[in-house]
């Protein structure tokens, strides 16, 4: 059996991409802004295939859920790990990542925290992380009523910063 199952992944054309995903690792469409590379995934709304040996053809989801042995019997019912590489060259929307409870009612998910490690930033990268309301009701009442009195908490980032992104954690990613 192979020891290591190569993956084919799906490329995710977005607003904000390049074609530096592409050129950096050589392979991908050179016509299309890539904005993320889901490079190991077996999400619903990307999944790898896997390219050689016993399971050539068969997404990494099918692999998973019926092979448990390869993946040291997880007990997980879907897949625990999506591993995406972003590339960044305008401001993104805002992103509240919702956590369990809320992903299950709604999107019949598990909540997704991130963690991050930045391999290639350009000098004066910013991202908001976070704001400085005390409760969620303060939070919506700045919203619903315009007051503008919402703090943002802005960090620069430079190459090999990292930063774990917890569930429910305003972030967006500004223009350097």
């Amino acid at each position: 059996m192979e020891k290591v199952l190569f993956l084919d992944s799906p490329m995710k054309e977005k607003p904000y991409g390049s074609m530096r995903i592409q050129e950096k690792f050589g392979f991908g469409p050179m016509d299309k802004k890539i904005g993320e590379y889901w490079a190991i995934s077996a999400h619903d709304n990307g999944l790898s295939k896997i390219k050689n040996g016993k399971y050539k053809g068969e997404t990494l989801k099918d692999v998973y859920l019926n092979h448990r042995e390869l993946f040291a019997n997880d007990p997980h019912d879907k897949f625990p790990l999506l591993v995406k590489i972003n590339e960044i060259q305008e401001p993104c929307s805002v992103q509240v990542h919702p956590d369990d409870v809320y992903a299950r009612k709604h999107e019949n998910d598990y909540g997704k925290a991130e963690f991050c490690l930045w391999l290639d930033v350009e000098e004066g990268t910013k991202i908001i992380r976070g704001h400085s309301a005390k409760t969620k009701e303060e939070f919506r009442k700045v919203i619903e009523e315009k007051l503008g009195i919402l703090y943002l908490f802005e960090n620069r980032y430079t190459q090999m910063n990292l930063f774990i992104h917890l569930q429910g954690l305003f972030m967006v990613l500004k223009e350097s």
